[in-house]
C-alpha cells in the first residue's frame, strides 16, 4: 500500500489518484469483510438452529423412552404377580381384581402409544422429517379397552 501511495505521489492529481485508489481499496476490503461475516453469522445461526431442533429432539426421544419404559415395568410387575403361586391360589374376586387393574394398564399403555405417535407427528410436522422415528407396533384400541 505504502508503494502504490509513494508512487503516486508526486503531484497533486497522482495525490489524489492514490486517496482515491487507497479508499477504493479499503472499501473493497471492508465489503468483503463484511459479506464473510454475515455469511458466518448465517451459517453459526443455521447449525444453532440445527442443534436446537437435535436437542428438541432428543428430549422428546428421552421423555418417550421413560414413558414405554415406565409401562414395561408396570406390565412386568404385573404379569410376575400373574405367574406367581399367590395369585393362582388366591380367590375368583381377587383374580377378577387383578385382571381388571391389568386391562387399565394394557390400556393405558396402548394411549400412551397414541400419545407418542401423536407427538411424533406434531414434531414431524413442526421440524421436517425425523432422522430416529421408531415404529411401535400400536394394539388396536378396542383390544385393550378396560373392563368396568
Amino acid at each position: 500500500m505504502s508503494f502504490l501511495y509513494s508512487y503516486f505521489n508526486d503531484t497533486s492529481s497522482e495525490k489524489e489518484n492514490a486517496n482515491a485508489l487507497r479508499t477504493r481499496f479499503t472499501g473493497a476490503c471492508r465489503d468483503a469483510l463484511k459479506a464473510e461475516c454475515k455469511e458466518y453469522e448465517s451459517d453459526y445461526e443455521q447449525k444453532l438452529r440445527q442443534a436446537e431442533i437435535e436437542f428438541k429432539r432428543t428430549k422428546l426421544d428421552l421423555k418417550e423412552q421413560k414413558d414405554r419404559q415406565q409401562m414395561d415395568a408396570v406390565l412386568r410387575v404385573m404379569n410376575n404377580l400373574a405367574q406367581s403361586d399367590e395369585y393362582k391360589g388366591s380367590s375368583e374376586s381377587i383374580r377378577t381384581k387383578l385382571e381388571k387393574i391389568r386391562s387399565w394398564i394394557d390400556y393405558a399403555a396402548t394411549k400412551s402409544n397414541d400419545h407418542w405417535t401423536r407427538e411424533r407427528q406434531q414434531f414431524n410436522a413442526r421440524y421436517g422429517g425425523d432422522k430416529t422415528t421408531v415404529e411401535v407396533p400400536v394394539a388396536a384400541a378396542e383390544e385393550s379397552k378396560p373392563a368396568v
